[in-house]
């Protein structure tokens, strides 16, 4: 009878996160808008990077870097800088053009939302690799979030990539690779992670997070 207690008030918390999810991303629809064309106030050659950020075209990158183009000036539409669009994209080539040609890893856009929460929202485990060895921290926070963990565990109300509350166990895992000792904060977002983990029933997630941080080394 526990069992089946303790089975019934995981589904019912499931269902409410899942509820809440799709509610919030309503929200976020209506206020941002799908897709919408690029702003024609930002300069010629900001929106020719980030266009070819989105394509992941790497080339044209580098190409639109050399004539003169800002790596980090966030657009009009949505406040993203390049390095963002090219974590909403998954452009994985673009990205490291980017880097390459001076973008700092943790700028975030006017949102205040880094390319690394980003992509730990979106549980994309090569993209947050790929930004930790391009010099992004993972224990750096932003939008509610602690850290880097802490989006990976929450997931993301994207329109795009919608991950509220999925079991993002290649993200957790690369980004403790990294960082060893990230665990979650004692803020709601934090306590918010482990508790989905939970009643999503993501069982090596919770194995990770058991596992011991490495001890400090000696002062």
């Amino acid at each position: 009878m526990g069992l089946r207690r303790a089975g019934c008030a995981r589904w019912l918390l499931a269902a409410a996160l899942t509820a809440l999810g799709g509610s919030v991303l309503l929200m976020i629809a209506r206020s941002r808008g799908h897709e919408q064309p690029m702003s024609e106030t930002s300069s010629s050659l900001d929106q020719r990077l980030i266009r070819a950020v989105r394509r992941d075209d790497a080339a044209a990158v580098e190409r639109w870097l050399a004539a003169g183009a800002d790596p980090e000036r966030p657009d009009d539409r949505n406040g993203w800088t390049p390095l963002l669009h090219a974590v909403h994209k998954g452009s994985e080539a673009a990205a490291a053009a980017l880097l390459a040609g001076g973008a700092a890893p943790d700028t975030t856009g006017t949102g205040g939302q880094s390319p690394l929460l980003m992509a730990a929202s979106y549980g994309d485990a090569a993209m947050i690799g790929a930004l930790i060895a391009g010099g992004a921290d993972p224990y750096r926070g932003g939008q509610g979030w602690g850290n880097a963990l802490e989006a990976a565990l929450t997931g993301a109300l994207d329109i795009d990539a919608f991950t509220f509350g999925r079991c993002q166990t290649a993200a957790v895992r690369t980004l403790l690779e990294h960082a060893p000792g990230l665990r979650p904060s004692s803020a709601v977002a934090g306590r918010l992670g482990p508790l989905i983990a939970y009643v999503r029933g993501c069982d090596e997630i919770e194995e990770l997070l058991a596992t011991p941080p490495p001890p400090l080394p000696p002062l």
